[in-house]
């Protein structure tokens, strides 16, 4: 047998050409470097040691690693001690309560989803008095589970932020229960979620800004319990097509500036509430009995609301002899004093274009 060395020494040199240029991964963690617009060089394991992703921990899209339960990467990696931990983009099913830590920073992808993957399920809680800690553009999914919450919160305070999260198809969307104080919830988004938001027990100084709500049973529920709730504060956003936009039991509630429609009750019942205040709201419905219900409520104060369209068989308030000390005033815009009032004789009620609002 003859061999041909020319093709054997091609075959060599590919064999050497490969394997020459494999190499042992090497540790670059106490290398430096200079970051874009900065001045000072810093260790590559210091700037990437505080950020970690999920799949980091073992979480694994279900799109492509099918019926994968991603809780216990998910889990570790909050356990962690990292203060940013990113989803990127994918499916991740979980069967059982995440628990925030204090001050890290939750981070998702826009095309991120969480899933249930069991029924009387929790996807966050936090772990006791958490501070600092945020949430940003998670999407929550509840849909084929039963008994689902997509945070339930106790303690949770000081600089805390829940910003831009959908929910979808389940029972609770964000409570907040036993003395939460100072918390932002921007542009909560919920499709499908019975109670979207449900403040309670001392949850005081709740500052919630332009929600998206749509098809509920209440949209916003705020109320006391062992502790009173004060100063939970609404703005902009729409609340639509529920019974109830929203529900005040708390003291001193203020709802600005935001859109109902489709209620089927009401769009703002103030029950029992202590010295609510609200300002600038617009209601367009053809169904319910009133916009704006009060019962048993001390000193409440409403500005300026318009009924853009539509019809109420009551009118614009039901107020009747049950509050106390409640004053209103109602600019004479267009859509407003065409329409029925609803408001009971004698009970300190003033309907009027104020020359100044105190």
């Amino acid at each position: 047998m003859k061999l041909d060395f020319v093709k054997c020494r091609t075959a060599l040199c590919l064999w050497f050409a490969v394997f020459s240029t494999v190499t042992v991964a090497q540790d670059l963690s106490n290398s430096t470097a200079v970051a874009t617009g900065a001045t000072q060089p810093i260790s590559l394991g210091n700037r990437w040691g505080a950020i970690s992703t999920v799949l980091d921990f073992g979480a694994k899209d279900a799109n492509f690693a099918q019926n994968f339960d991603s809780t216990a990467a998910f889990a570790s990696a909050l356990a962690s001690g990292k203060d940013y931990i990113f989803v990127p983009k994918g499916k991740y099913l979980i069967s059982s309560s995440l628990t925030i830590p204090s001050g890290v920073v939750i981070q998702f992808s826009n095309q991120a989803r969480l899933v249930a993957n069991a029924n009387n399920l929790t996807f966050f809680k936090v772990a006791s008095s958490a501070y600092g800690s945020q949430v940003r553009d998670a999407t929550l999914d509840g849909t084929g589970k039963t008994n689902v919450t997509g945070f339930d919160l106790s303690s949770f305070r000081s600089r805390a932020r829940i910003d831009n999260v959908r929910m979808e198809n389940m029972d609770y969307g964000i409570v907040l229960r036993s003395l939460c104080w100072d918390i932002v919830i921007d542009n909560p988004n919920s499709q499908g979620v019975k109670y979207p938001i449900w403040i309670m027990s001392g949850s005081n100084v709740v500052d919630i800004r332009h929600p998206a709500l749509d098809t509920y049973i209440w949209g916003v529920n705020i109320e006391g319990g062992t502790y009173p709730t004060v100063g939970v504060t609404i703005t902009g956003g729409f609340i639509q097509n529920g019974q109830i936009g929203i529900v005040d039991k708390a003291t001193a509630t203020r709802i600005h500036n935001t859109y109902f429609e489709g209620n089927s009750a009401s769009d703002i019942a103030l029950m029992a509430a202590i010295n609510p205040e609200v300002s600038g709201t617009l209601h367009y419905a053809n169904v319910g009995q009133s916009a704006i219900r009060a019962v048993q409520t001390k000193g409440a104060v409403i500005k300026n609301p318009l009924m853009t369209s539509g019809s109420r068989s009551i009118g614009l308030f039901d107020v009747d002899a049950t509050n106390v000390k409640a004053f209103a005033w109602v600019s004479p815009v267009d859509g407003v004093v065409n329409k029925p009032l609803g408001i009971s004789a004698g009970l300190g009620w003033f309907v009027t274009t104020p020359t100044s609002i105190p």
